[in-house]
Formats: C-alpha cells, structure tokens, sequence
C-alpha cells in the first residue's frame, strides 16, 4: 500500500523523550513513536541530536513503522511504537584479514 510521510515531520518530545512522525495509509494517519533507547543504538549522538539520528535511519524506522500498521501492531493509544526487538540486527563488524 501507499504511504505518505517525510522525515521532514519528525518531532522531537523532550518529556516523552520520543521522536514521532505521521504516517499516512489507506487515508488513516497514524503516529509513529520512538523512543530515545531505539535511537541510541542507531546513532552515538541520539541524546544530543536525536531528530538528526531519526532522519539517518528514517528508511529503518519508515519500514517497521508500515509493517506495524499493515499489521495493525497498534498501541493502546492507537500510535506504533517502534521497539529495539523491531530493528533488524546492525551489521557485524568487519574481522581484519
């Protein structure tokens, strides 16, 4: 299915300590949440900037995102919440030859 977002949407929550982002399918919008730890593992700088490290890895969180709606992987204030086990495992590194 379709989608429409941007990474130019992403918002930073201070409080909440999440950056999200609208996702529109199917005409439903529905928020994407994620959560400073999630960013942690995606950027060293996520605590000093974590939209920059949001919009880096956007295609990651993009992807889980619509496979949680196109699940209906919802939480019980009808956002996805986008989680550590959702991400696929970061490359291993490379073993000098």
């Amino acid at each position: 299915m379709p989608h429409r977002t941007s990474p130019t949407k992403l918002h930073w929550d201070p409080s909440s300590k999440e950056v999200s982002f609208p996702l529109t399918i199917s005409d439903q919008t529905v928020t994407c949440r994620i959560p400073q730890y999630v960013l942690k593992r995606a950027g060293d700088d996520a605590d000093a900037e974590p939209l920059k490290v949001a919009s880096t890895n956007f295609d990651v969180f993009l992807d889980v995102a619509v496979s949680k709606v196109n699940q209906q992987l919802y939480e019980r204030d009808g956002s996805v919440l986008v989680r550590l086990m959702d991400l696929p495992d970061p490359p291993e590194p490379a073993k000098p030859h």
